[in-house]
């Protein structure tokens, strides 16, 4: 009885299948796995760049954007002008006329002041518009600590030392020169930027500030 069981635990069942059967059959499941993982690459690519790119959007709503490293500076660059980017060749000097100009302070207060209308951004000045590092040398500034307060001047002037809270700004160093960088919050008051007898009210129109008529403050203002 003992060699009748031994026996019975020692049988079982056997298929038999041709050789080159077997090899056909892992060769169509190796090839399977191929497409699958091309997809779980692109499924992650994919993923990576929308984080990149929320990352992106989200260093120029806050002042991380004044400690990042010159590499992620240099690559926020190349990314362009958007609605939250905003470049500026320099902040007081007329490049055409070679001279300084309150026009060319205007146009970089009217950007900031438009960032704190809408939902923030930055402005980076010494920054051509096709992303060329200019450095802010060419504004003929002695040195950064009068460049930093002639910006501070300008703000007070013509938009209020009371919206101070709302921005961030510093000299960053890049590819061996300055640029200057100003990063703003939405503000919970509406800023107008004040010159001679004027207030005008700017807000962000993609990636360029526009100019809103009185009618049109009033119904901004009520949607805000």
């Amino acid at each position: 009885m003992q060699g009748l069981e031994e026996g019975a635990k020692g049988d079982g069942i056997g298929i038999l299948v041709p050789e080159d059967d077997l090899i056909s059959r892992q060769k169509n499941e190796r090839y399977l796995y191929i497409p699958t993982a091309l997809v779980v690459f692109w499924v992650a690519f994919l993923f990576f760049l929308r984080s990149y790119y929320r990352k992106s959007k989200e260093l120029t709503r806050q002042g991380d954007l004044l400690q990042i490293p010159e590499e992620d500076l240099s690559r926020l660059i190349a990314e362009g002008e958007s609605d939250r980017l905003e470049f500026k060749s320099t902040l007081r000097w007329n490049l055409k006329t070679d001279r300084a100009g309150k026009e060319i302070e205007l146009a970089a207060l009217k950007t900031i002041a438009a960032f704190m209308n809408s939902d923030g951004g930055a402005l980076m000045v010494g920054v051509a518009d096709d992303g060329k590092i200019l450095g802010i040398d060419t504004d003929r500034l002695e040195n950064d600590d009068k460049f930093l307060r002639h910006f501070s001047g300008l703000f007070n002037q013509h938009i209020g030392l009371e919206f101070i809270d709302y921005i961030d700004f510093a000299i960053k160093s890049i590819k061996d020169k300055q640029i200057f960088v100003v990063t703003c919050r939405k503000s919970p008051q509406p800023v107008f930027l004040r010159h001679k007898k004027d207030e005008n009210f700017f807000v962000r129109s993609g990636p360029s500030s526009r100019q809103l008529t009185t009618s049109q403050v009033i119904e901004y203002l009520k949607d805000r």
